[in-house]
């Protein structure tokens, strides 16, 4: 697994090298994480700004490209520069000037919506999954929604091979 702290100081001078001073933060690993790639937390004690900066942990996977980590670490201290704890247009800026330097491609999103980042995937888990009866496709949701509520209270639902016919799996 690759080493968070040295993934964070070696952002933290290039960041510096092009005059971007991002503040100093706690780091923290996510293996849970389903839905991210990272994480920006401020906290304010005592007229005192605490950062924390979290990574999934699948960026910090043997397999996993560096890039994908250091971009993510890009993205999330960009969020502690002055003014930038949103994707507004100081934000913008001084990931525009990361990207131009140093080739990255960090955007307020990933841009891919299969959650695929430099050939790293987030691996969602279902807790539901709808099968349609006659064409087999199923449907995979990770909270008790308004299709499986529908479904578990008789109503229909239209598979779009056109069938009515389904089953419910909690897992």
């Amino acid at each position: 697994m690759k080493d968070i702290k040295a993934i964070y100081s070696e952002c933290v001078r290039e960041m510096n090298a092009i005059g971007l001073y991002p503040a100093q933060v706690s780091l923290k690993v996510n293996t849970r994480a389903i839905s991210r790639w990272g994480c920006t937390n401020r906290k304010t004690s005592f007229g005192k700004t605490v950062w924390e900066v979290e990574l999934a942990s699948v960026l910090l996977d043997d397999n996993a490209p560096i890039k994908a980590a250091k971009s993510t670490m890009f993205h999330e201290l960009g969020h502690t520069l002055p003014n930038c704890f949103n994707h507004g247009v100081n934000w913008v800026n001084a990931m525009n000037k990361i990207n131009a330097v140093y080739g990255y491609e960090i955007s307020r999103a990933d841009a891919s919506n299969s959650g695929d980042k430099s050939g790293v995937r987030l691996e969602k888990k279902a807790s539901w999954v709808v099968t349609c009866m006659d064409c087999k496709r199923e449907y995979k949701y990770q909270r008790k929604g308004g299709v499986i509520k529908a479904l578990e209270n008789g109503e229909q639902c239209t598979c779009p091979c056109g069938s009515h016919n389904f089953t419910v799996k909690h897992n």
